[in-house]
């Protein structure tokens, strides 16, 4: 059986599906096998499959757009100890497995947890935090992202993610926050190292461009929701900050209006807006 299930939901990406896999097999990580979960409606990926076929790779059609359900699906076919999810863009670094096995071996944790960051190896998706402990309710911000976390099997199989929220839903992101938090108050134990590094590119932004405001909305309706259905009152301290940042905005920083204005709109829908 093998140690790591590793676990690829992808949509509309083949180049980096390749460079994930290679660089996985660069890493030198042993025992593992691969389940890419493809939510394309074309065969871009049976290439990439093929080329690596030694890697006797699970090939998952899925018949919907959601990468939430795309690893909860991957994460029902795995047979390793542990599980890692690893974004369809992302790359294991050359010392990447070294260092889960390190720090699997020194700590035991339910849930090991590392930085992302770009290829001069500065932070990546988010502000990551340059140390290491185990997290609470109290630390756990800037010390995880859902690509960067090694799962115990069984641990994820009882806390797998909201399958509401996330990118392809209306509540468009706090998905590993979300299962953060349900882990955190079950006590389960939860060690971050920012030694543990993996490749993410990191996004070009100026808060303009059509494609940016509209993540600005979802991605805020999905951070509400999930405070809002935890119980914490990060979404509300946003929203008062933005309340005095907006007219500065208009006075200052015309450009940027829409962006926070969306952000500030997205905050008002996830906290308020009921799908069910």
């Amino acid at each position: 059986m093998p140690k790591y299930s590793i676990v690829i939901p992808t949509l509309g990406r083949d180049v980096q599906v390749d460079a994930l896999l290679q660089s996985i097999i660069d890493s030198g990580l042993k025992s593992f096998e691969t389940i890419i979960v493809d939510q394309n409606d074309d065969d871009r990926l049976v290439p990439v499959i093929k080329k690596y076929k030694a890697l006797k790779i699970k090939h998952i059609k899925a018949d919907f757009k959601s990468a939430t359900k795309a690893r909860n699906l991957g994460a029902q076919k795995i047979k390793g100890d542990y599980v890692i999810f690893a974004d369809d863009d992302c790359e294991f670094l050359p010392d990447t497995a070294s260092k889960i096995e390190k720090y699997l071996e020194k700590f035991n944790p339910d849930v090991l947890s590392g930085r992302a960051v770009d290829r001069d190896k500065n932070d990546s998706v988010c502000t990551f935090a340059k140390d290491e402990c185990y997290l609470d309710m109290n630390n756990y911000d800037h010390r995880y992202v859902e690509f960067t976390e090694v799962f115990k099997r069984d641990v994820f199989l009882k806390y797998p993610y909201d399958p509401d929220i996330g990118v392809g839903n209306f509540y468009g992101s706090g998905e590993a926050q979300d299962q953060m938090i349900r882990m955190l108050r079950d006590g389960v134990k939860v060690y971050y190292t920012s030694e543990l590094q993996f490749y993410h590119p990191n996004k070009v932004t100026d808060h303009q461009s059509k494609g940016e405001i509209k993540r600005s909305f979802f991605y805020s309706c999905g951070y509400a929701y999930v405070c809002k259905k935890n119980n914490v009152k990060d979404a509300d301290k946003r929203m008062k900050k933005l309340l005095l940042y907006i007219p500065y905005c208009l006075l200052f920083k015309r450009k940027y209006l829409v962006y926070y204005l969306a952000e500030f709109a997205g905050l008002i829908a996830g906290k308020y807006v009921e799908l069910k």
